[in-house]
């Protein structure tokens, strides 16, 4: 129960912050005047450029992911060709029946 109102609490009180932020902005944007409309171009244009910068590190990231995986799975078939030259293939002996 204690738990319970702690994170009410916390949520409410992050609520409020994020909502006052929001409004302190709202509020700062609709004091920007019509002659002022480039700055806020030139913003928007900076933030979906910061976005899709973002974006292209996540998807390099991802890139880099799959090429280790490619170079492991590879690692581990050829030393799967070395162990079954070393060890023989012992599962498939069959030279006795014919």
């Amino acid at each position: 129960m204690r738990l319970r109102v702690l994170v009410l609490f916390f949520v409410r009180v992050m609520l409020g912050v994020v909502l006052r932020g929001f409004m302190t902005m709202v509020g700062r944007v609709q004091a920007v005047g019509v002659r002022h409309m480039g700055v806020m171009t030139s913003l928007v244009v900076i933030t979906v450029l910061v976005v899709l910068r973002g974006l292209a590190m996540m998807l390099c990231g991802l890139f880099v992911m799959v090429g280790r995986g490619l170079v492991m799975r590879a690692a581990l078939v050829s030393l799967r060709h070395i162990v079954l030259l070393v060890c023989g293939d012992r599962h498939g002996d069959d030279d006795d029946i014919g």
